[in-house]
């Protein structure tokens, strides 16, 4: 059966001819497991995990004020379970940061002003990173108490936000 054009004489055709194959169907197309937008989420959240496990390990505050008399405190310790934490914890946070920025540049616009979500993500995500990276380097090196549990759970805290906005 010769094929006819639509345009011929205004009829048209409905059949397909015998011998034209349909293709086989194809399999749904399923993105790869390791993607960059993948390793960004997979490390946001280990550094979440591991940020919640620093700020369990802290050592506790000593006796401060109710001191016994001639009591001399010992000295800080500083290469202890939280201080390993807290530097893995870092080191997530800008691997997070860096491969957030580098697969997910596109998705920043100012223009879309600060309470775009993608740009709350960013903003939280990288200001978190920052004071915990602050609050370990802060006390890495100190052999005296210093003030730093408000700067790295701040950070943790944004960081919790750019995930829980992204999700």
């Amino acid at each position: 059966m010769p094929l006819m054009l639509a345009a011929n004489d205004g009829a048209t055709t409905t059949e397909t001819p015998s011998n034209i194959v349909k293709p086989a169907a194809q399999p749904e197309f399923e993105p790869s497991l390791f993607t960059g937008s993948n390793a960004h989420m997979a490390l946001g959240l280990a550094t979440i995990v591991t940020a919640l496990a620093t700020g369990a390990t802290a050592p506790g505050e000593g006796c401060e004020d109710a001191c016994p008399a001639g009591y001399v405190a010992p000295p800080r310790e500083t290469d202890g379970t939280h201080a390993k934490l807290a530097k893995v914890t870092t080191a997530l946070a800008v691997a997070t940061v860096a491969t957030g920025l580098y697969y997910h540049w596109d998705d920043f616009h100012l223009e879309d002003g600060l309470t775009d979500p993608d740009n709350l993500h960013v903003i939280l995500g990288v200001t978190g990173a920052a004071l915990m990276a602050y609050a370990t380097a802060k006390s890495a090196g100190s052999t005296t108490p210093v003030s730093h549990a408000g700067m790295g759970m701040a950070g943790a805290y944004g960081m919790i936000a750019a995930v829980k906005i992204a999700w």
